[in-house]
């Protein structure tokens, strides 16, 4: 019953998009910009005496977030069925790979915009009597995970670029020497 709701599998895949190419090794440097970064700039907020903004705002913009994400998710489940399906691009060994690293990517993220809802609704519901420690937790997690899902959609965003390169085989800097 417990496997229903378990979210584990997306976890693990994630986590295996955040691997190097060349040894298949988890990749520090990207486990450290994916979590250390908002990390830092959590501890930068607090000691700077952040406070969250209006909360409704934040939570309806964090669940259009989550409705845009699960959409992009299917679209994309549709893109790998197109690649599967078209000669031309099975022969392009990385799009498979590039697409499915999206599509996690995205999904995760979308589970870090439900977890970031959440966080805003346990905020929301505090009463202005609440303890002081209890109003810098709910701030902390905010922020964390506000940070790591801009993170995570940044990361979304260069791996649809990589897609779109390979497949359309666009000259990049990268790629012509020019930078």
């Amino acid at each position: 019953m417990i496997e229903r709701f378990s979210v584990s599998p997306v976890l693990v895949d994630y986590w295996g998009t955040l691997t190097d190419r060349n040894t298949n090794r988890p990749d520090r440097r990207a486990y450290a910009i994916s979590y250390g970064l908002p990390a830092v700039l959590t501890a930068v907020a607090v000691w700077r005496g952040w406070k969250l903004p209006e909360l409704s705002v934040l939570l309806g913009g964090t669940s259009l977030l989550v409705g845009a994400l699960i959409g992009l998710f299917f679209h994309l489940s549709s893109v790998r069925l197109q690649v599967e399906n078209d000669p031309r691009l099975r022969s392009l060994r990385r799009v498979p790979t590039l697409v499915d690293n999206t599509a996690i990517t995205v999904l995760y993220a979308a589970g870090v915009a439900i977890f970031v809802s959440v966080v805003i609704v346990v905020a929301a519901a505090l009463p202005r009597t609440a303890p002081s420690w209890s109003t810098l937790t709910t701030t902390v997690a905010s922020i964390y995970l506000c940070t790591h899902l801009v993170v995570t959609m940044l990361t979304v965003l260069r791996l649809a670029w990589g897609v779109y390169v390979e497949v359309y085989n666009v000259p990049t800097p990268s790629t012509t020497g020019r930078r």
